[in-house]
């Protein structure tokens, strides 16, 4: 649509002059730099140069139906006004939030002087010297620049699996599942991180049973005690005994918190860790 328009004013533009109809005074003066609306066709754009071509100009901005185009030539006729600096900064902002989803991080396209957590939020905009920011309220001290002449921020796709992979390193037993056929979590040794075929997890902690033998505890795990589960309550508390056979009583504790040890753990938490010399 906006190249037939174009096609049609060049066209005119050149009945005119051949006409004489068309005056230089009539002509509008363009400054580079400016931004500009056309009422006729809903086109709002910064140009950025006057072409050779008899009233033709380079800009960006939006066209006929609202889309960004970052680059393009369209001819200048006297229905060009200057757009105000409301105009251009809420045709900014909605184009910002089309773009962006909240949370996106965003790349660093100015020299802003701010951190590099530059994650996307929709509370608040300000538009200076033609480039658009974003101001944090996570980050109260910092305005984002997400767009200057021309330019939009890119969105930096993060690694879903980053939390994950830290946790792998550190000794954690990964599981996956597959995502478009049937199966269980599995234990993953060598996870491939294949986010489009499985989902991952960390393994999930198995709650002790009974006659397990547990490290348990209230409200402070440092404050423990060994012991075997003799009997899990409604309420899900533990019922620890300190001794074997039917007959421990006053030789028991209830806990709100249990961890299954094997042996070498119950070892070590009762006599220490032996140094290797």
């Amino acid at each position: 649509m906006g190249s037939k328009l174009t096609k049609l004013a060049n066209r005119l533009d050149v009945i005119e002059k051949h006409l004489g109809l068309q005056n230089e005074e009539d002509k509008p003066e363009i400054v580079i730099g400016k931004w500009y609306k056309d009422p006729s066709s809903n086109y709002l754009v910064h140009v950025t140069k006057v072409l050779a071509k008899h009233n033709y100009v380079e800009v960006y901005g939006f066209d006929s139906n609202g889309n960004w185009l970052d680059k393009w030539d369209t001819v200048v006729n006297q229905l060009c006004v200057d757009a105000t600096p409301q105009e251009v900064e809420k045709a900014l902002i909605e184009e910002a939030k089309r773009r962006y989803n909240v949370g996106d991080r965003l790349s660093k396209i100015r020299d802003d002087h701010a951190d590099d957590n530059r994650f996307f939020e929709l509370d608040s905009f300000s538009l200076e010297n033609n480039c658009l920011y974003f101001n944090s309220k996570k980050s109260p001290f910092y305005s984002y620049c997400i767009f200057q002449y021309g330019q939009w921020a890119t969105i930096i796709e993060q690694d879903k699996f980053a939390e994950l992979k830290e946790a792998h390193r550190n000794g954690a037993v990964i599981e996956s599942m597959p995502k478009k056929w049937i199966g269980d979590w599995t234990i993953a040794t060598n996870p491939i991180w294949d986010g489009d075929n499985y989902e991952y997890r960390i393994k999930p902690e198995e709650k002790p049973k009974v006659g397990d033998v547990v490290k348990a505890w209230n409200d402070d795990e440092g404050q423990y005690f060994i012991g075997i589960v003799h009997e899990i309550t409604s309420h899900g508390e533990f019922q620890v005994k300190f001794r074997k056979g039917t007959h421990f009583s006053g030789y028991y504790f209830f806990a709100k918190n249990a961890k299954t040890l094997n042996k070498q753990e119950a070892i070590d938490l009762l006599f220490g860790k032996e140094v290797s010399k």
